[in-house]
């Protein structure tokens, strides 16, 4: 009975869930789905333009300037600041940062650095053929 009296019984005490607060965090609704891949494929193009060699042309050179301004913005306040579409994509966005300027540091010191993204294996003049059938030759049986 001391214990009760001590406080120790509220620690004790089973918690109560409903099962609304314990599977709502888990369950992504469709529209939450597709803002969440819109946001990774954002990331994705900021991170190939800041990857891409940006002394081969003007459209290149624009492209890397606004993708580096947009990824190295630690203050942005937007809903698709790069601080935001990280966080909700789980990534830490400062250690992201940190790991783009060491690549960066390596691509212009004449390194091989590893790219942290890969090309889509889709080819852009790729078309979509019908399957070809095969003739079968007829024996002499």
């Amino acid at each position: 009975m001391a214990w009760r009296l001590s406080g120790l019984d509220a620690l004790f005490q089973p918690d109560i869930v409903t099962p609304a607060q314990f599977y709502g965090p888990r369950r992504e609704t469709s529209a939450m789905a597709g803002v969440r891949h819109l946001m990774f494929a954002v990331l994705e193009d900021a991170v190939r333009a800041y990857q891409s060699d940006a002394a081969t042309s003007r459209n290149r050179q624009v492209n890397f300037r606004e993708a580096e301004s947009w990824l190295m913005d630690a203050h942005g306040d937007g809903i698709f600041s790069c601080d935001n579409v990280c966080t909700t994509l789980g990534i830490d966005a400062a250690f992201l940062r940190r790991g783009l300027i060491e690549w960066r540091r390596q691509h212009l010191t004449g390194g091989a650095p590893v790219r942290l993204s890969r090309r889509s294996p889709v080819l852009p003049d790729s078309r979509i053929r019908p399957k070809r059938r095969r003739r079968r030759h007829r024996g002499s049986n």
